[in-house]
């Protein structure tokens, strides 16, 4: 069965139950899409539980492309998104105003940053 089928099935299945219009309202806000989301997620769990050939495919299709998508995974370098020295700097001596490090731990990170160019 394709992907069209099963959906095209699940649209049978909601136009056959025009509660579902009323059940979904469009999202306001992120709670009441989520609610939709979970909604719609237990719907596709009773189709399934009457559909086992539908659900046994769906498991093969998954396996699928879990397996294809490792292989071809390329792993991507991010760039490094350090802060300048005197942005970091800046920031340390915040902490020291603020109280939240000692004189001590201030001086020692201090020179660490410094030493570190």
């Amino acid at each position: 069965m394709s992907w069209k089928n099963i959906f095209r099935k699940g649209k049978e299945i909601k136009s056959e139950t025009q509660y579902v219009a009323d059940k979904y309202k469009p999202a306001t806000n992120a709670t009441d899409a989520l609610k939709n989301i979970a909604r719609s997620l237990e719907e596709i769990d009773v189709m399934l539980d009457e559909n086992p050939e539908m659900e046994k495919e769906l498991m093969e299709r998954l396996k699928n492309e879990k397996s294809s998508s490792k292989r071809s995974k390329k792993k991507t370098v991010k760039p490094s998104r350090k802060k300048s020295l005197k942005s970091r700097l800046k920031e340390l001596k915040e902490l020291y105003d603020d109280d939240l490090i000692t004189e001590q731990e201030y001086e020692r990170k201090r020179q660490n940053l410094i030493d570190s160019v």
